[in-house]
């Protein structure tokens, strides 16, 4: 048992060192995190062309999703808190009308990211919407590891 013991934190000890020695930059962080949000609007701006009104338009319009976005989570983690709290009271209809409402909550946070798509063309040209149009085919289709026939996960 012992030796187990000193086996797995060794591991555990070595795994962290060499994430340690791998430095900023090498594996995923460097491509997948949330700075390359900025290079990808800035990005889109250059191939499509965007006045500097097109731009504050788009600017305006992900801050307000953003702020929306961000209420709706605090409700949805305050509701969240309200049905554990009914469940090991044993209030099943009460959890269940929690439930309900999360789940409505998610339904409308869906329809709002196919809203905001639409917001979003509404600032472009004709041409411009053509272009982003060729750059979505352009853009592999692979995402989260779903398929491409898997239906939207719930």
């Amino acid at each position: 048992m012992m030796g187990k013991t000193i086996a797995t934190v060794a591991a555990v000890a070595l795994a962290g060192t060499m994430a340690f020695a791998a430095g900023p930059g090498q594996g995923r962080g460097d491509r997948h995190g949330r700075g390359e949000r900025g290079d990808r609007m800035a990005r889109m701006a250059e191939e499509l062309q965007l006045s500097d009104a097109q731009i504050d338009a788009i600017k305006q319009m992900r801050q307000a999703e953003r702020e929306t976005r961000r209420a709706h989570r605090e409700q949805a983690q305050a509701l969240a808190k309200q049905w554990v709290e009914l469940k090991d009271k044993g209030d099943t209809k009460g959890a269940e009308k929690i439930q309900k409402e999360l789940a409505a909550m998610k339904d409308e946070a869906q329809i709002r990211r196919l809203a905001g798509a639409g917001k979003f063309e509404s600032v472009l040209t004709a041409e411009q919407k053509q272009k982003l149009e060729q750059l979505r085919a352009e853009r592999p289709r692979h995402r989260g590891g779903r398929g491409d026939d898997a239906p939207p996960s719930e």
